[in-house]
Protein backbone atom coordinates (compact mmCIF):
# COMPACT_ATOMS: atom_id res chain seq x y z
CA UNK A 1 0.00 0.00 0.00
CA UNK A 2 1.73 3.49 -0.97
CA UNK A 3 2.46 5.62 1.35
CA UNK A 4 -0.03 8.78 1.61
CA UNK A 5 0.95 10.90 4.36
CA UNK A 6 4.00 12.84 6.24
CA UNK A 7 3.02 10.62 9.40
CA UNK A 8 3.25 7.58 7.59
CA UNK A 9 6.60 8.84 5.46
CA UNK A 10 8.27 9.56 8.90
CA UNK A 11 7.29 6.27 10.77
CA UNK A 12 8.19 3.87 8.05
CA UNK A 13 11.77 4.89 7.75
CA UNK A 14 13.88 2.03 7.07
CA UNK A 15 16.73 1.96 9.33
CA UNK A 16 19.89 2.48 9.69
CA UNK A 17 20.40 5.33 7.07
CA UNK A 18 22.79 4.78 4.28
CA UNK A 19 25.66 6.33 4.44
CA UNK A 20 28.04 7.81 1.66
CA UNK A 21 31.84 9.55 1.91
CA UNK A 22 32.92 10.48 -1.33
CA UNK A 23 36.35 12.69 -1.45
CA UNK A 24 38.02 13.84 -5.06
CA UNK A 25 41.33 13.42 -5.16
CA UNK A 26 41.14 14.66 -8.89
CA UNK A 27 41.77 18.67 -8.86
CA UNK A 28 38.75 19.84 -11.30
CA UNK A 29 36.76 23.04 -11.64
CA UNK A 30 34.07 24.23 -8.79
CA UNK A 31 31.02 23.95 -9.92
CA UNK A 32 31.11 21.39 -12.74
CA UNK A 33 29.35 17.99 -12.18
CA UNK A 34 30.95 15.44 -10.79
CA UNK A 35 30.00 11.64 -10.15
CA UNK A 36 31.31 9.38 -7.80
CA UNK A 37 31.12 6.22 -9.53
CA UNK A 38 34.91 5.83 -10.34
CA UNK A 39 36.28 7.72 -7.17
CA UNK A 40 37.62 5.26 -4.70
CA UNK A 41 37.97 7.68 -2.23
CA UNK A 42 35.73 6.82 0.61
CA UNK A 43 35.08 3.90 2.48
CA UNK A 44 32.79 2.12 -0.37
CA UNK A 45 35.35 1.94 -3.00
CA UNK A 46 35.21 2.68 -6.15
CA UNK A 47 33.65 1.18 -9.65
CA UNK A 48 35.98 -0.22 -12.34
CA UNK A 49 35.35 0.48 -16.08
CA UNK A 50 32.61 -1.39 -17.50
CA UNK A 51 33.51 -3.72 -20.75
CA UNK A 52 30.30 -4.12 -22.51
CA UNK A 53 31.08 -2.49 -25.59
CA UNK A 54 29.55 0.84 -27.22
CA UNK A 55 26.27 -0.66 -26.83
CA UNK A 56 26.52 -0.88 -23.48
CA UNK A 57 24.31 -2.49 -21.08
CA UNK A 58 21.27 -1.69 -19.45
CA UNK A 59 21.78 -1.96 -15.18
CA UNK A 60 18.87 -3.49 -13.04
CA UNK A 61 21.33 -4.63 -9.69
CA UNK A 62 23.16 -1.80 -6.79
CA UNK A 63 26.92 -1.67 -8.18
CA UNK A 64 29.10 -3.84 -5.78
CA UNK A 65 31.62 -0.29 -4.65
CA UNK A 66 28.59 2.48 -4.23
CA UNK A 67 25.16 3.46 -2.77
CA UNK A 68 23.64 0.00 -1.10
CA UNK A 69 20.23 0.00 -2.60
CA UNK A 70 17.75 -3.09 -2.04
CA UNK A 71 14.16 -3.52 -3.35
CA UNK A 72 11.28 -2.83 -0.67
CA UNK A 73 9.71 -6.36 0.06
CA UNK A 74 6.62 -7.55 -0.07
CA UNK A 75 5.09 -5.35 -2.94
CA UNK A 76 5.62 -2.30 -1.38
CA UNK A 77 6.69 0.82 -2.55
CA UNK A 78 10.14 2.86 -1.94
CA UNK A 79 9.98 6.45 -1.51
CA UNK A 80 12.97 8.53 -0.43
CA UNK A 81 12.20 10.03 3.13
CA UNK A 82 14.83 12.16 4.54
CA UNK A 83 18.04 13.34 3.11
CA UNK A 84 21.56 15.56 5.07
CA UNK A 85 23.99 16.23 3.14
CA UNK A 86 27.56 18.93 3.52
CA UNK A 87 30.73 19.33 1.81
CA UNK A 88 33.85 19.93 3.60
CA UNK A 89 37.53 20.63 1.80
CA UNK A 90 41.05 20.64 3.60
CA UNK A 91 42.78 24.03 3.35
CA UNK A 92 46.09 22.71 5.00
CA UNK A 93 45.07 21.65 8.63
CA UNK A 94 41.98 23.43 8.45
CA UNK A 95 38.77 22.15 7.27
CA UNK A 96 35.89 24.46 5.65
CA UNK A 97 32.93 24.46 4.32
CA UNK A 98 31.91 25.04 1.13
CA UNK A 99 28.46 25.20 -1.23
CA UNK A 100 27.30 22.96 -3.64
CA UNK A 101 24.85 20.55 -4.73
CA UNK A 102 24.13 16.50 -4.32
CA UNK A 103 22.26 14.57 -7.00
CA UNK A 104 20.77 11.08 -6.67
CA UNK A 105 20.18 9.74 -10.06
CA UNK A 106 19.00 6.04 -11.25
CA UNK A 107 21.68 4.83 -13.36
CA UNK A 108 20.09 3.21 -16.12
CA UNK A 109 22.75 1.83 -18.85
CA UNK A 110 26.69 2.87 -19.22
CA UNK A 111 29.04 1.60 -22.22
CA UNK A 112 33.10 1.00 -23.15
CA UNK A 113 34.76 1.07 -25.78
CA UNK A 114 34.66 4.92 -26.87
CA UNK A 115 37.71 5.54 -28.51
CA UNK A 116 39.22 9.08 -27.24
CA UNK A 117 41.82 9.79 -30.48
CA UNK A 118 38.95 9.21 -33.40
CA UNK A 119 37.42 12.18 -34.79
CA UNK A 120 35.49 9.93 -37.24
CA UNK A 121 31.91 9.19 -36.43
CA UNK A 122 31.76 6.66 -33.17
CA UNK A 123 28.30 3.73 -33.84
CA UNK A 124 26.71 3.02 -30.35
CA UNK A 125 23.42 1.80 -31.16
CA UNK A 126 22.70 1.57 -27.30
CA UNK A 127 20.63 -1.37 -25.82
CA UNK A 128 17.14 -0.44 -24.76
CA UNK A 129 17.03 1.46 -21.34
CA UNK A 130 15.74 -0.61 -18.43
CA UNK A 131 11.88 0.37 -17.40
CA UNK A 132 12.61 3.36 -15.21
CA UNK A 133 11.97 6.11 -16.73
CA UNK A 134 9.59 8.79 -15.21
CA UNK A 135 6.71 6.92 -16.81
CA UNK A 136 8.37 3.13 -15.60
CA UNK A 137 8.86 2.28 -19.10
CA UNK A 138 12.03 2.22 -21.89
CA UNK A 139 11.40 5.14 -23.87
CA UNK A 140 13.31 7.86 -21.86
CA UNK A 141 11.38 10.36 -20.45
CA UNK A 142 13.23 11.93 -17.89
CA UNK A 143 16.39 10.42 -18.93
CA UNK A 144 19.70 12.41 -19.54
CA UNK A 145 22.53 11.60 -21.12
CA UNK A 146 26.29 12.28 -20.50
CA UNK A 147 30.21 11.54 -20.93
CA UNK A 148 31.82 10.39 -17.69
CA UNK A 149 35.77 10.90 -17.26
CA UNK A 150 37.19 7.44 -15.86
CA UNK A 151 40.76 8.25 -16.74
CA UNK A 152 41.38 11.40 -16.39
CA UNK A 153 41.92 12.72 -20.41
CA UNK A 154 44.37 14.26 -22.09
CA UNK A 155 42.88 16.89 -24.18
CA UNK A 156 39.40 19.31 -24.31
CA UNK A 157 36.80 17.83 -27.22
CA UNK A 158 33.22 18.66 -28.29
CA UNK A 159 30.97 15.70 -28.34
CA UNK A 160 28.24 15.51 -30.98
CA UNK A 161 25.77 13.18 -29.95
CA UNK A 162 23.14 11.64 -32.59
CA UNK A 163 19.78 9.86 -30.63
CA UNK A 164 16.16 9.01 -30.86
CA UNK A 165 14.19 11.23 -27.91
CA UNK A 166 11.41 10.00 -25.51
CA UNK A 167 8.67 10.68 -28.32
CA UNK A 168 10.57 8.26 -30.70
CA UNK A 169 12.01 10.96 -32.93
CA UNK A 170 15.40 9.77 -34.50
CA UNK A 171 17.99 12.07 -35.88
CA UNK A 172 18.00 14.52 -33.12
CA UNK A 173 21.56 16.22 -31.93
CA UNK A 174 23.00 16.76 -28.31
CA UNK A 175 26.26 18.71 -27.52
CA UNK A 176 28.48 17.56 -24.97
CA UNK A 177 31.16 20.32 -24.11
CA UNK A 178 34.14 19.59 -22.07
CA UNK A 179 35.96 22.54 -23.14
CA UNK A 180 36.22 24.30 -19.40
CA UNK A 181 39.46 24.72 -18.04
CA UNK A 182 40.69 21.43 -15.93
CA UNK A 183 37.34 19.56 -17.52
CA UNK A 184 39.26 16.52 -17.95
CA UNK A 185 40.04 15.42 -14.69
CA UNK A 186 38.56 11.64 -13.22
CA UNK A 187 34.77 11.72 -11.84
CA UNK A 188 33.83 14.53 -14.43
CA UNK A 189 30.12 14.39 -15.43
CA UNK A 190 29.46 16.25 -18.65
CA UNK A 191 25.85 16.31 -19.58
CA UNK A 192 24.82 16.47 -22.50
CA UNK A 193 22.58 19.38 -24.03
CA UNK A 194 19.35 17.95 -25.50
CA UNK A 195 17.62 19.43 -28.97
CA UNK A 196 15.15 21.61 -28.74
CA UNK A 197 12.12 20.92 -27.07
CA UNK A 198 13.47 17.70 -26.21
CA UNK A 199 11.99 15.82 -22.33
CA UNK A 200 14.59 12.63 -22.69
CA UNK A 201 16.72 9.97 -24.15
CA UNK A 202 15.22 6.97 -25.92
CA UNK A 203 18.21 6.17 -27.25
CA UNK A 204 21.79 6.56 -28.71
CA UNK A 205 22.60 5.83 -32.43
CA UNK A 206 26.28 7.35 -32.55
CA UNK A 207 28.43 10.08 -31.23
CA UNK A 208 31.55 12.64 -32.96
CA UNK A 209 34.36 14.18 -31.29
CA UNK A 210 35.77 17.12 -32.70
CA UNK A 211 39.37 16.85 -31.88
CA UNK A 212 41.70 14.29 -30.32
CA UNK A 213 41.13 13.97 -26.08
CA UNK A 214 44.64 12.52 -26.63
CA UNK A 215 44.71 10.04 -23.71
CA UNK A 216 42.58 8.62 -21.21
CA UNK A 217 38.92 6.58 -20.66
CA UNK A 218 35.71 8.04 -20.64
CA UNK A 219 32.16 6.05 -20.76
CA UNK A 220 28.76 7.42 -21.58
CA UNK A 221 25.70 7.17 -19.31
CA UNK A 222 22.26 7.26 -19.54
CA UNK A 223 20.30 8.34 -16.36
CA UNK A 224 17.66 9.84 -14.76
CA UNK A 225 18.12 12.39 -12.42
CA UNK A 226 15.43 11.87 -8.93
CA UNK A 227 16.78 14.16 -6.21
CA UNK A 228 18.89 17.34 -6.43
CA UNK A 229 19.58 18.81 -2.57
CA UNK A 230 21.26 22.36 -3.12
CA UNK A 231 23.78 23.27 -0.58
CA UNK A 232 24.71 27.15 0.37
CA UNK A 233 27.45 28.99 2.44
CA UNK A 234 25.91 29.88 5.80
CA UNK A 235 26.77 29.05 9.71
CA UNK A 236 26.27 25.07 8.86
CA UNK A 237 26.78 24.72 5.06
CA UNK A 238 24.67 21.90 5.16
CA UNK A 239 21.24 20.39 4.15
CA UNK A 240 18.47 18.97 5.90
CA UNK A 241 15.71 17.66 3.45
CA UNK A 242 12.06 16.29 4.67
CA UNK A 243 9.84 14.36 2.82
CA UNK A 244 7.74 17.39 1.80
CA UNK A 245 11.41 19.34 1.19
CA UNK A 246 11.90 16.53 -1.29
CA UNK A 247 8.80 15.61 -2.80
CA UNK A 248 8.80 12.11 -2.04
CA UNK A 249 10.02 10.77 -4.66
CA UNK A 250 9.12 7.21 -5.87
CA UNK A 251 12.18 4.87 -6.40
CA UNK A 252 11.35 2.16 -9.13
CA UNK A 253 12.72 -1.90 -7.85
CA UNK A 254 15.96 -2.27 -9.07
CA UNK A 255 17.46 0.84 -9.21
CA UNK A 256 21.07 1.41 -9.52
CA UNK A 257 21.78 4.39 -7.82
CA UNK A 258 24.42 6.92 -8.98
CA UNK A 259 25.71 9.66 -6.65
CA UNK A 260 27.41 13.07 -7.36
CA UNK A 261 27.34 16.52 -7.30
CA UNK A 262 29.06 19.97 -7.67
CA UNK A 263 31.19 22.30 -5.09
CA UNK A 264 32.75 25.63 -5.20
CA UNK A 265 36.21 24.17 -4.31
CA UNK A 266 38.66 21.68 -6.38
CA UNK A 267 38.84 19.44 -3.96
CA UNK A 268 35.57 18.58 -1.74
CA UNK A 269 34.97 15.98 0.92
CA UNK A 270 30.98 14.97 0.31
CA UNK A 271 29.08 13.38 2.90
CA UNK A 272 25.82 12.24 2.87
CA UNK A 273 23.09 10.45 4.72
CA UNK A 274 19.88 8.86 3.07
CA UNK A 275 17.07 7.47 4.67
CA UNK A 276 14.05 5.80 2.54
CA UNK A 277 11.03 4.39 4.05
CA UNK A 278 8.79 1.79 2.60
CA UNK A 279 5.00 1.02 2.25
Amino acid sequence: MAITTVGEALSKCVMPPIEHTRSWGNAGPGCLWRSSWYETAGWQGGNTVPTSGMAGQALTVSPEHHFRYTNPQGGQKKYLSKLQATYTYSTGSTLSLTCGSHYLADRLWHNSGLVVTDTAEQAVNSVAWPARDANGTSDGEGVWFGLEVAVTLGAHATTTVNYTNSQGVAGRIGIILTTEINALARGLLHVMRMDSGDTGVRSVQSVTLSTSMLSGTATLVAFRPMVLAMLSYGRMQKSFLGPIDLGFPEFPSDCCPMLGGNASSAFPLMLSEWIFAEG
